[in-house]
């Protein structure tokens, strides 16, 4: 059975990549790059995203799927929505608690008329 990851820092960590890059061959630095890319995307998500305990950002399919509509439609009306999230340009995400809370007021609605 293997130990749980210690913890770092954020200097320690960024000292980390710094010597894996400067020690990585050079056929292997777009791969490096682009892994790099997915980190950045994902802690910028982070950064950006709801803040709510226990949510988890969701793509356009699981999204339309919950809000039983097309994901072509959600893409096309995606910044008509509150819970809509653009981790970074050119990529929608959706808050999954954002839309679960849409979904109940909606229902609230439904019941008062």
């Amino acid at each position: 059975m293997s130990a749980a990851p210690r913890a770092i820092g954020a200097e320690e960590a960024l000292s980390i990549v710094e010597d894996v890059g400067a020690s990585a061959p050079r056929e292997a630095l777009p791969a490096l790059i682009g892994g790099l890319e997915r980190v950045k995307a994902s802690l910028f998500a982070r950064l950006v995203g709801p803040a709510e305990s226990g949510d988890r950002l969701i793509d356009v399919d699981e999204a339309a799927q919950l809000l039983g509509i097309a994901p072509s439609t959600l893409r096309h009306n995606a910044d008509d929505y509150s819970f809509t999230v653009r981790p970074v340009p050119g990529r929608v995400r959706f808050s999954y608690q954002g839309i679960q809370t849409w979904l109940r007021r909606r229902r609230g609605e439904r019941s008062v008329r």
